[in-house]
């Protein structure tokens, strides 16, 4: 399952089974222009001879190290050695914060309760209260058993499912939260919302998850179908509408 680490605030996928890196998404932690997109360092004449002699070492084909992915998770990907070189051709700094983040994101794939401490503290620090903390850990269990059963029931409509519970639990979608409570973009719009909203998020994730499982149902129509019915009906509840 595709995993993120967070470099200079933005988040960066990653595959903790081949230790694979989006090099895209390491270009958009930079913030460097165009000319230091991942296609562009391909094209350098030293990003050559680096996979060459990364390949001998790994004793692997050099074309093996990196590709170009399609769809949702599309983009150039490379092998996290390759990444960090990326990183340092575009700037010094840079490969220094991907390092850190490698160093880190590998101390909490061996221990993930270090993660949990972390994050803990971080939230501390921008001020939550320990329920607000605890409804957010609650929350980010129970949308990974709903992302987990729409995966195993062929559903990819991930973005769509997410804006059909907002719309009718919060009256928005994702980014106009994040647009009218001042979340930056790359934030997860479940930062800007409270601990009773999380609550309500997190009540349609499990009714919806348990339905779709319960209905066998198949494919993003019939689990959006599900999504939107259990949405609506704890959405007229909250808002004391009769359906």
């Amino acid at each position: 399952m595709i995993k993120q680490l967070t470099i200079n605030g933005v988040s960066v996928k990653v595959d903790p089974q081949t230790k694979w890196i989006s090099l895209t998404d390491l270009w958009k932690a930079s913030g460097a222009g165009k000319t230091k997109k991942p296609k562009q360092w391909l094209r350098w004449k030293g990003a050559e001879s680096l996979l060459q002699s990364l390949a001998d070492n790994l004793k692997v084909g050099f074309h093996t190290l990196y590709e170009v992915r399609p769809g949702r998770n599309g983009g150039t990907w490379a092998h996290y050695k390759v990444g960090v070189h990326y990183a340092q051709w575009i700037s010094s700094d840079f490969a220094i914060h991907v390092t850190n983040a490698f160093e880190a994101w590998n101390e909490e794939e061996e221990n993930p309760t270090l993660k949990m401490e972390r994050a803990y503290r971080k939230y501390k620090r921008l001020g939550f209260t320990d329920h607000e903390i605890e409804q957010r850990f609650r929350g980010i269990a129970a949308r990974n058993k709903f992302t987990s059963v729409l995966a195993a029931s062929d559903c990819d409509a991930y973005a769509k499912a997410t804006d059909e519970i907002n719309k009718a639990v919060l009256g928005c979608t994702a980014r106009e939260i994040k647009s009218q409570r001042g979340l930056k973009s790359y934030k997860p719009a479940r930062d800007a919302l409270s601990a009773r909203e999380l609550r309500w998020v997190r009540f349609v994730e499990e009714e919806a998850r348990d339905e779709i499982l319960e209905r066998g149902a198949k494919g993003n129509q019939e689990c959006l179908i599900i999504i939107t019915e259990v949405a609506s009906r704890v959405g007229n509840a909250i808002n004391g509408k009769v359906a």
